[in-house]
C-alpha cells in the first residue's frame, strides 16, 4: 500500500577534515504510515563547483570502488537531495 509522505527532514554532520566532503547527512522521511530514517549520505563539493549530493555507500574490495546502499529515482529522490541541500546551506 503506498504511503504520502508528510516531510522529509535532514540533518547534517560537517566534516572537519580538508577534501571534497563537506559534510554526512541523515534523513527523515515521515509518512502517513510511519517514519523512515537513512543515514549516510555525502555532501561533497569541489572547487569552484556548486555541492552535490551522494547516496550511502559501502566501499568495495578494490580500493577506491564504492558501491551505493541506498537508492532512489524520481521525485523522492529530488526531494531528498533539497532536503539535504537545504540543511547544508543553513550552515553557511
Amino acid at each position: 500500500m503506498p504511503h504520502k509522505i508528510l516531510g522529509i527532514t535532514a540533518q547534517i554532520r560537517r566534516s572537519t577534515k580538508p577534501g571534497a566532503l563537506k559534510a554526512h547527512a541523515d534523513i527523515r522521511i515521515e509518512t502517513d504510515g510511519g517514519v523512515l530514517h537513512e543515514m549516510g549520505y555525502a555532501v561533497v563539493q569541489k572547487i569552484g563547483a556548486a555541492p552535490f549530493v551522494g547516496f550511502p555507500s559501502r566501499q568495495g574490495s578494490t580500493p577506491g570502488k564504492y558501491f551505493p546502499i541506498v537508492d532512489a529515482d524520481g521525485e523522492i529522490k529530488k526531494e531528498i537531495f533539497e532536503a539535504i541541500l537545504t540543511a547544508y546551506r543553513k550552515g553557511d
